[in-house]
């Protein structure tokens, strides 16, 4: 078997967000579901967003062997409760950085990759200061979105701040993450959808 990750596209990213913690109901938003069809059927999940770890795209084909195997409907799933298995955290902020498929293993841990490096480090070492927990993720860009290297998505507060560069982490994480401020260096855009 193959391992396979996503491809962390912020359209997707957003809107599986907004679902789950919008603190308003969007059910009125949501398509009318049949219980003949998936409740996911209606997110867009692609299988273009879909690669493997060596970076070519591939099609998904399940098979009723592979879906017993290791879908849904696998002998051990609702065995356990997974409530409280994932930490907590009250802000999510994503940082868009080139593509998946020249991402080392740990692109956040990489020397090559200095801008995803230096943000990680700073939220590690600025967190106790952090009035909110605070969970880091690198995605890449999406042309449809008009986002690219450097910009910054931050949930709840659906803001985004353009260009952060290597030189600029370290006040954007003082201004932004630990005093609750706009960016003094960068402009604040509101994020909508």
């Amino acid at each position: 078997m193959r391992i396979r990750r996503p491809t962390r596209t912020l359209s997707s990213i957003s809107q599986i967000y907004l679902l789950l913690y919008s603190p308003k109901p969007l059910t009125k938003y949501l398509p009318k579901v049949s219980h003949k069809t998936s409740f996911f059927s209606h997110l867009p999940f692609h299988s273009s967003l879909c690669s493997t770890m060596a970076g070519g795209s591939e099609s998904f084909s399940t098979t009723a062997e592979d879906t017993a195997k290791y879908g849904f409907e696998r002998g051990d799933m609702y065995q356990s409760n997974l409530a409280g298995t994932l930490d907590p955290y009250e802000r999510h902020v994503f940082l868009c950085y080139k593509s998946h498929e020249s991402w080392p293993t740990r692109v956040e841990d990489s020397d090559s990759d200095p801008l995803p490096k230096l943000l990680a480090s700073a939220i590690k070492a600025r967190k106790g200061d952090m009035n909110l927990k605070t969970k880091l993720t690198i995605c890449e860009g999406s042309n449809d979105l008009k986002l690219s290297d450097g910009d910054v998505l931050i949930f709840p507060d659906m803001i985004l701040y353009r260009g952060l560069k290597e030189s600029d982490v370290d006040s954007f994480v003082e201004d932004v993450l630990v005093s609750g401020k706009p960016w003094l260096s960068g402009v604040q855009e509101e994020l909508t959808g």
